[in-house]
């Protein structure tokens, strides 16, 4: 498989969905490149024989839409749908997060500060980029 020279990898969060988008829209623009966004998901717990341990977790599904939102360019289907769901929850973000299964996971393991603080949208402008192995901060200049 061929990969592109100019490939990147941005951590993103709800915290900094806007700075993401941003930087992502410049890199696109700077290495004329498509943006793909992935929602990563989380491990089940307990997991059975035979079952899958991945899922997808809600928070990083609407952070995707946050992301999204902002991204210049053609949009897909699936695009539309994300950003939609991104939009339609935005108002009840914290409420959502705080009650979803992962948020009440992390509640009962005493991380209640944890959710909210993560629940929050566009607090902060540091986009974490992945270059030479490690994560440093996005500038214009990477």
């Amino acid at each position: 498989m061929d990969c592109l020279p100019y490939t990147s990898f941005i951590h993103w969060l709800l915290l900094n969905a806007s700075a993401v988008a941003s930087a992502a829209n410049q890199l696109s623009a700077s290495l004329n490149a498509n943006i793909t966004v992935v929602p990563c998901g989380e491990l089940w717990n307990g997991v059975k024989e035979f079952e899958d341990s991945l899922r997808p977790a809600m928070e990083d599904y609407l952070g995707a839409g946050a992301i999204l939102s902002r991204i210049e360019g053609k949009r897909s289907a699936e695009v539309q749908v994300c950003i939609g769901a991104f939009q339609y929850s935005k108002s009840t973000l914290s409420r959502l997060i705080w009650e979803c299964t992962s948020g009440v996971e992390l509640r009962e393991r005493g991380f209640e500060k944890d959710v909210k603080h993560c629940s929050r949208l566009n607090i902060y402008q540091t986009v974490p980029i992945l270059k030479n192995q490690h994560f440093s901060e996005y500038t214009t200049t990477i």
